[in-house]
């Protein structure tokens, strides 16, 4: 058997933590991610503007009507609802989005929803009240 010194030890160790870091280095130089956003001031102002329309929601009111299943839409003043979108928490597949084309300004607005299996589900309802975008 054949005597190691530790020199020679040392070095191989040093080595090996030399290839490591370069290894590193060229991973993290080819990796695509960045840490900014391209669009982040876009962005900004898309969030304010949810933001402002969420905040206008609250003027809307929303009655469901169990028997006949039907949502009614009713706006503190005149409006009329964009689209509807259906989350399906149970089923993804269930999912739905609805545009409307109808943009005649009423006090209420009613929903069929007798195509949709029970169970739960998120409604996010996007359309004017007045003069102001809600969601």
């Amino acid at each position: 058997m054949k005597n190691i010194s530790w020199s020679k030890i040392v070095v191989g160790i040093l080595v090996t933590f030399v290839v490591f870091i370069l290894t590193l280095v060229i991973w993290m130089a080819l990796s695509p991610q960045s840490l900014y956003e391209e669009d982040y001031y876009e962005r900004g102002e898309n969030y304010a503007v949810q933001m402002k329309g969420e905040l206008l929601g609250k003027n809307v009111t929303l009655d469901l009507d169990k028997e006949s299943r039907e949502l009614k839409v009713s706006f503190d003043k005149l409006g009329y609802v964009k689209s509807v979108r259906m989350i399906c928490l149970s089923n993804q597949s269930q999912d739905k989005e609805i545009k409307m084309s109808n943009k005649i300004l009423k006090p209420e607005v009613y929903l069929n929803l007798k195509g949709l299996q029970s169970g739960l589900w998120i409604i996010e309802i996007y359309g004017n009240s007045g003069n102001d975008s809600f969601y």
